[in-house]
């Protein structure tokens, strides 16, 4: 009760009326009517004392409308909204938005005094609330899920709603009073044939059904259209709303796939490139199917977090298993900080020239003469690598001792499970979303070696491509760039009591072969 009863009072400081209601959004009493008229009353913190103390389990509730200078776009069908509603709002204005219970969207504005009041999908895919109606607030909830904050609300004023869905509101209302559209007019049908194709498609239709329904449609039209331009017509917009539709889910679902423990919803765009709202609310309304699928849940606690349900399970023999570490041998000395055991992953992320092939070299050439080497290049030829390997004078090259191979792909493939293995480096094009996973997959291929994989970094970026689900699996993630190579993520240390995350040492590279570290490991 107190929780609830301060965040009331954190919403009423705000200057929203808010009011008790139940988990299935039916308030406790007469809002609107009578001497307790909350779209004319001002609510205190003495009545939300009250009513909580006689309602304990209430969830809550906010007037919107003119008491409460606040109308709030109710979108339940994103990717309609997407088409209708979304264009109408500039990418540079902020405003609340909560996630509701079904996994649709809130959008908060101030209301425009007097001129707005509740309405049912007079923009595709969203109702309005504003004089006349109320919303739930988080963290309510309901009977089929919370309510949550997205982008929470502050005391700084909201923004009044854009002009421009204030003006389509204005025409679309006029338009629906001045005829009821019975048919597709010149002018949308187009546009309307996409929206109906996309809700066909998402309502599971079979493709032959869609294409019989959508002729039928375009045939009904102001004026109708030729046939054989109908035909084209539909064929390319069952093809648009299904690779539209397609494409998300498949990058969502495998993105989600190689993630361990939470992972926030704005990794995700960030990680699978979404920078539109457009692609924002297509992964929105994937992760909610996922949600509802059994695949992911929501974190409890924090808003825009998920994890992942039913992971693969990975048998664990610690009988079997061995205690000791590997001695293996890392440029910097940097094995006297850390531990390598079997299986173990050690990453390097580093940006174009930053000296990860150096360093991967060096790595063989430490370790060469105590375990069979393997080492998998995208980029150099046999030519290209002897170069290379001619840098390193105090090395003749033929007593270099490893197994090279180039490879771009599939590395889980070729790895050798019991060997040392070098990747120089993990790169899939454009589709980033995927390295988490695939890293993910040579784990499970390895089983008393190792593997040292290098991706790449882009400038200023924390972690390299890929993301944080590419911290899920190393047991050592190192940054290496700029004249420094930094410890991201140690699992295993050598002293019990020094904690290496977060080190780092300055280095010159020389001759394109040799590092000299100029100073000690410390902490930046």
């Amino acid at each position: 009760m107190a929780n609830m009863v301060t965040v009331a009072k954190k919403y009423l400081k705000l200057g929203w009326n808010v009011f008790p209601i139940q988990k299935n959004k039916k308030p406790y009493f007469e809002w609107k009517k009578g001497e307790l008229n909350l779209q004319t009353t001002k609510v205190t913190e003495e009545m939300i004392d009250e009513w909580w103390k006689k309602y304990p389990k209430a969830q809550i509730a906010t007037v919107t409308g003119t008491i409460s200078n606040l109308m709030v776009i109710d979108v339940d069908e994103l990717a309609e909204a997407n088409e209708s509603l979304f264009p109408l709002i500039p990418q540079d204005i902020k405003y609340p938005i909560s996630v509701t219970q079904s996994g649709g969207l809130h959008l908060f504005f101030q209301c425009p005094n007097g001129r707005l009041s509740n309405n049912t999908r007079v923009i595709k895919g969203c109702d309005l609330r504003a004089n006349g109606g109320y919303v739930v607030l988080p963290p309510s909830k309901g009977e089929d899920g919370s309510y949550s904050w997205e982008d929470r609300p502050s005391i700084t004023p909201i923004p009044m709603p854009p002009q421009p869905y204030l003006d389509a509101l204005d025409k679309t209302k006029k338009k629906s009073k001045d005829k009821a559209r019975e048919m597709y007019d010149d002018g949308t049908r187009d546009v309307d044939l996409f929206y109906l194709a996309n809700t066909l498609y998402r309502g599971k239709m079979k493709e032959d059904e869609m294409y019989q329904t959508l002729m039928a449609m375009a045939a009904q039209c102001n004026p109708p259209f030729d046939p054989a331009v109908a035909e084209e017509k539909v064929r390319n917009v069952i093809k648009t709303a299904i690779e539209k539709q397609h494409d998300w889910k498949v990058e969502v679902e495998q993105w989600v796939d190689g993630t361990v423990g939470y992972f926030r919803i704005q990794d995700c765009f960030s990680e699978l490139g979404a920078m539109s709202t457009k692609d924002k609310n297509h992964i929105r309304v994937i992760l909610h199917r996922l949600v509802k699928s059994g695949m992911v849940e929501h974190h409890k606690n924090e808003n825009g977090k998920y994890r992942k349900l039913d992971q693969k399970r990975e048998y664990l023999d610690f009988m079997q298993a061995t205690s000791q570490s590997l001695p293996i041998k890392f440029p910097f000395e940097l094995e006297s900080l850390v531990r390598i055991y079997p299986k173990d992953i050690i990453l390097v992320a580093g940006e174009p020239n930053a000296g990860k092939t150096t360093f991967s070299l060096n790595m063989v050439k430490l370790n060469m003469n105590e375990y069979p080497v393997n080492y998998y290049t995208c980029e150099m030829s046999a030519s290209a690598l002897r170069t290379k390997l001619e840098l390193f004078g105090d090395v003749p090259l033929s007593t270099w001792n490893f197994k090279a191979e180039d490879r771009s792909y599939n590395f889980a493939d070729v790895i050798e499970p019991d060997g040392f293995n070098v990747i120089d480096y993990l790169e899939i094009h454009n589709e980033h979303y995927k390295i988490g996973q695939w890293i993910k997959d040579i784990h499970v291929k390895l089983r008393n070696g190792i593997a040292v994989i290098c991706i790449q970094k882009k400038k200023g970026a924390p972690e390299g491509v890929g993301g944080m689900a590419t911290l899920q699996k190393p047991n050592l993630y190192l940054n290496i760039g700029g004249g420094r190579l930094t410890i991201v993520k140690c699992k295993n240390f050598k002293d019990s009591t020094l904690n290496p995350n977060g080190m780092t040492t300055k280095f010159k590279l020389i001759g394109g072969s040799t590092f000299r570290q100029d100073g000690e490991w410390e902490y930046e």
